[in-house]
């Protein structure tokens, strides 16, 4: 079906090539500014009936339908074989099996899986013909899959494989065709099980496998095919460089044979790649270049999803006003819309873009939106996928709550998300754990079957009886480290899921430096372990003046900015937290009343030695400063106290100084 949807879009690319020359991309003057479709440039489709007589324009019809819907072929297909039933010139074994095949496939499509089931349970082995029997198992193998029978359907693949295999060396040239092609439909199938079981391994091995099987010159579409699913699953593990590697020659191929569609399929994957490699020049020229393709081809869902990435592009270079403006222009092209996938992207992007502008209100209104359509009813087969959104905005819900000041909303966000991808996490592994022992189970019976087989020549049944028993215990051990790895690596994760959410406890997530949470703890500590530490405070000075002159979000960047520059001069024992409104306190171990009032006097220094800049303005920042030595007697209140009382002093003298607090 691949190789007949490439077909027809090279004839449907070559009669719009043509035309390609009249659309513009980006002006010349601003590049950055997108031009979308226009409504008027969508084609219309002309509905007609079909009227079938014979089996083979039945065949000609499911090959070559160009408008026709998987139901509606389906309905086809029944009449059909009704009409046919009917009459004085009834179908052969042969045709029905043909039909019957065709008519399983179609039902799976569709996502009628105990309708296929039912059809392919009609015929057995020895009823059909070699090159029948092995669509049969894999339509069978497909239902396995798409029902997650993970172990079932690895089984099934590998025996299509091997079938296939076999009729390569001894069928005519017609059947080694679709041979060739179920043998590589199965080596793709068994990547993407093993890919989804945490196997990737065994997924690389299967993909390699599909690589040696394709001929570009050849087979274009199955090159296509394997190319792709090799690319994503390179841009999956992180190596951008392998996927784009891989992606280059493809598009090359796609643009040498005219195939636009192909290629500006392949293209937008690798802008993709660029972008999630943080390649941000490289994407924005390929990702340009291919929404030039979709406006050629009159693709309203690529220029959308296109225009998406696009939107993404500018958020990466911080950039949000022009991610406004193709934002803007992405929404004109939303009524078009129907694919669910596309709506949540965007509207994803569009809660990034009022992030990314601070408008954390309308970004979390935007989050409430997509989960009710992640959460509205759809396939079965995309609940991975569903689970995967829900993740994802619960963790980005909380981190906008959290900039928000919604604390308690923000930390419940966050506990949930650390739940589902624990209860994720957990779901591979079993996954994982059950693939597992349904294999070591099918080892284990398929060796007792040779036992006992065996049992007629006594000699030959004890030395396989050893052997047996040697294969048996290896693989159990080869299967428990397995499931021992599978369960340290959940144990890991859970626990850097614990020490991210105590980091966040312990940090004020305004300025970025630790909160009053962590002073206590940290003076708890000191006092327990009798360590020697002194304690400052500074206050920046006229800071509500400041915050009134260029408002609270201004405000808080400058506070972020100032943590960063003075965290340069704090090391390890050196720790710098924020007690709120333009206040920080220091505390330093080993350090005495004359050491930390030089430090004081070096972080005053460091704070006015230049200007901040904070969207194009600039700021000099003067603060009050006062250390002192704690002393066994006191507090960390009384501490508080002191401090306060020597940043107020040095405020009333002018500001911009350290006060000299005396030892205790």
């Amino acid at each position: 079906m691949l190789c007949i949807c490439c077909w027809s879009l090279t004839i449907y690319a070559n009669n719009n090539e043509k035309n390609s020359d009249n659309y513009s991309y980006f002006q010349q003057s601003k590049p950055s500014k997108v031009q979308v479709g226009r409504a008027s440039e969508f084609e219309e489709v002309t509905e007609f009936t079909q009227t079938i007589t014979t089996f083979d324009e039945l065949m000609v019809y499911l090959e070559q339908r160009q408008y026709a819907s998987d139901t509606e072929a389906i309905d086809m297909v029944q009449r059909f074989v009704f009409s046919r039933s009917t009459s004085q010139q009834p179908l052969n074994k042969e045709q029905l099996q043909n039909i019957d095949l065709a008519l399983a496939e179609l039902l799976i499509n569709v996502g009628q899986l105990q309708q296929s089931q039912s059809v392919l349970n009609k015929y057995q082995q020895t009823d059909m013909k070699p090159l029948n029997w092995l669509v049969s198992r894999q339509l069978q193998s497909r239902i396995y899959q798409l029902r997650q029978d993970w172990f079932a359907a690895v089984t099934g693949f590998t025996e299509v494989f091997e079938l296939a295999e076999e009729l390569l060396k001894q069928s005519s040239i017609n059947e080694q065709t679709l041979a060739r092609k179920k043998q590589l439909d199965s080596a793709l199938s068994l990547a993407r099980i093993y890919w989804q079981i945490l196997d990737n391994n065994q997924a690389k091995q299967w993909l390699n496998t599909a690589l040696s099987l394709t001929d570009a010159k050849q087979d274009l579409a199955s090159y296509f095919e394997v190319t792709t699913l090799v690319a994503s699953q390179q841009q999956h593990m992180k190596a951008y460089d392998s996927a784009a590697r891989t992606l280059i020659p493809a598009i090359e191929s796609a643009n040498t044979n005219r195939l636009v569609s192909v290629e500006l399929s392949l293209s937008r994957q690798l802008g993709e790649v660029y972008l999630a490699a943080n390649k941000l020049d490289d994407a924005q020229e390929v990702l340009e270049k291919s929404y030039l393709l979709a406006r050629g081809l009159r693709n309203i869902s690529q220029q959308y999803g296109l225009l998406i990435n696009l939107i993404e592009l500018q958020l990466a270079k911080n950039n949000s006003t022009e991610a406004q403006k193709i934002l803007t222009e992405t929404d004109k092209l939303t009524k078009y819309i129907t694919d669910r996938n596309l709506t949540m992207a965007f509207l994803n992007a569009k809660a990034q873009v009022f992030a990314a502008k601070r408008q954390f209100v309308d970004a979390l209104n935007v989050l409430e939106r997509i989960s009710e359509i992640s959460h509205s009813n759809g396939s079965s087969l995309e609940e991975q996928g569903r689970q995967d959104i829900v993740s994802s905005n619960l963790k980005q819900k909380a981190t906008w709550q959290a900039l928000l000041g919604q604390s308690r909303s923000a930390i419940s966000n966050f506990e949930k998300h650390h739940k589902d991808a624990q209860q994720t996490l957990t779901q591979k592994a079993q996954q994982r754990i059950q693939f597992i022992q349904q294999s070591y189970a099918a080892d284990r019976q398929n060796k007792q079957q040779q036992i006992a087989e065996s049992q007629q020549v006594i000699q030959q049944l004890q030395a396989e009886t050893a052997q047996l028993r040697f294969e048996s215990t290896r693989n159990f051990i080869v299967y428990v480290l397995m499931f021992l790895a599978a369960l340290g690596y959940w144990l890991f994760h859970n626990k850097q899921q614990i020490a991210e959410r105590q980091r966040m406890m312990n940090l004020d997530l305004i300025t970025g430096a630790k909160n009053h949470n962590y002073l206590a703890r940290r003076f708890r500590q000191y006092l327990h372990h009798k360590a020697k530490f002194s304690v400052l405070m500074f206050d920046i000075d006229k800071f509500s003046e400041v915050n009134i002159s260029i408002g609270h979000d201004k405000a808080d960047i400058l506070c972020r900015e100032i943590v960063t520059r003075l965290s340069i001069r704090l090391s390890a024992e050196k720790e710098l937290i924020s007690i709120g409104s333009g206040k920080f306190m220091v505390i330093v171990k080993n350090f005495d009343q004359k050491q930390a009032f030089l430090l004081a006097e070096v972080l005053r220094k460091e704070l006015n030695s230049q200007s901040f800049v904070i969207d194009g303005s600039r700021f000099n920042i003067t603060a009050s400063f006062a250390a002192i030595e704690y002393n066994a007697s006191e507090t960390l209140e009384s501490l508080k106290q002191a401090l306060t009382l020597g940043v107020q002093i040095a405020k009333q003298a002018g500001g911009d100084r350290t006060a000299q607090l005396k030892d205790n």
